[in-house]
C-alpha cells in the first residue's frame, strides 16, 4: 500500500485521540485542553514561566488557534493570563487555576493510562527504540519546519 507509513501513523494517533478522548470527555476538555494545562502545570512546577508562544512552539499550532484554545481554557477559569509589570500585553504569563491544577491532575492520570494501554504491549528494549525513533522524527520536522 502507498504511504502506508503515513496512514499508519495517522490511524494510530486516530486511535490514541479517540481513547483519550472517551476518558478526559468526564473532565468537559478535550485532549488538546488537557494537553496544555499539563504542559503549564509541568513547566510552573519545574520553575518555568509560560507564555502562549511557549505552547504554540511545543504544540506547533497557529497564534490563532492557541489563543482560542486558551480564551477557552480561561472561560472555564482554568488558567489566568497575567500582565507583566511593564504592562508588555503580548508577554502574560499563563497559570493554572486551582481547578486547573486539579484536572490537569486527573487528566495526567487519564494520559498515564492510555499510554500504559499502549505501551505494555512492547518490553523495555522495544520502548526505549521506538522512543529513539520518534525523536528522530522530531527532529527531523523541527529542522524542516
Amino acid at each position: 500500500m502507498e504511504n502506508y507509513f503515513c496512514m499508519s501513523i495517522r490511524v494510530i494517533g486516530n486511535y490514541v485521540k479517540k481513547f483519550l478522548n472517551e476518558k478526559i470527555a468526564t473532565l468537559g476538555l478535550t485532549s488538546f485542553q488537557c494537553g496544555v494545562l499539563n504542559y503549564i502545570e509541568h513547566a510552573t512546577r519545574s520553575g518555568s514561566v509560560v507564555f502562549q508562544k511557549n505552547l504554540e512552539e511545543f504544540f506547533v499550532t497557529s497564534k490563532s488557534s492557541m489563543s482560542d484554545l486558551l480564551q477557552s481554557l480561561e472561560s472555564k477559569g482554568l488558567i489566568v493570563r497575567l500582565s507583566p509589570e511593564n504592562g508588555d500585553s503580548r508577554k502574560k504569563e499563563i497559570s493554572l487555576t486551582k481547578e486547573g491544577k486539579r484536572l490537569s491532575t486527573l487528566s495526567q492520570r487519564f494520559l498515564d493510562e492510555v499510554e500504559e494501554f499502549y505501551l505494555s504491549s512492547l518490553d523495555e528494549d522495544e520502548k526505549e527504540y521506538l522512543f529513539k525513533i520518534l525523536a528522530k522524527f522530531n527532529e527531523r520536522m523541527e529542522k524542516k519546519i
